[in-house]
């Protein structure tokens, strides 16, 4: 990927997410990683190189894979913020069957041309990084 800024964009965004779905402050991941608040709030909310071995601290803190920081350029060059591998398995209820919702989006993403399924999906990621950012 080319560019840096972009990239390290996403992997901020994705820190404050994680940490805000475990329900931990900057203070409690930095206390947790032997960091500075400063220096974590740095990297979590400005730094354009985010070191390897702090990101690994950081995922081991949240209990998440490192490669949950790992960017790829989805539809039209933006970025996948949810890690959908993960998300596959969490978001399946104990059955494995999609709940009602699910379905219904599921049958309205069938029924669309093939042409636009791209344009649709892009669409979905950018509202959901609207929703996550907005936290």
């Amino acid at each position: 990927m080319s560019n840096k800024k972009q990239v390290s964009d996403e992997i901020r965004v994705r820190i404050t997410y994680y940490r805000k779905k475990k329900g931990l402050t900057q203070n409690d991941v930095a206390d947790a990683i032997g960091m500075a608040r400063s220096t974590y709030s740095y990297y979590e909310s400005k730094a354009v190189h985010i070191p390897e071995e702090f990101l690994n601290s950081v995922a081991k803190v949240l209990e998440i894979s490192p490669n949950t920081f790992n960017v790829d350029v989805k539809y039209d060059n933006t970025y996948s913020f949810i890690n959908l591998e993960e998300s596959k398995s969490e978001y399946k209820n104990e059955n494995n069957k999609l709940t009602d919702k699910e379905s219904l989006l599921v049958a309205l993403f069938r029924s669309l041309p093939d042409e636009h399924k791209d344009q649709y999906i892009n669409s979905l990621i950018k509202e959901c990084n609207k929703h996550f950012n907005s936290d």
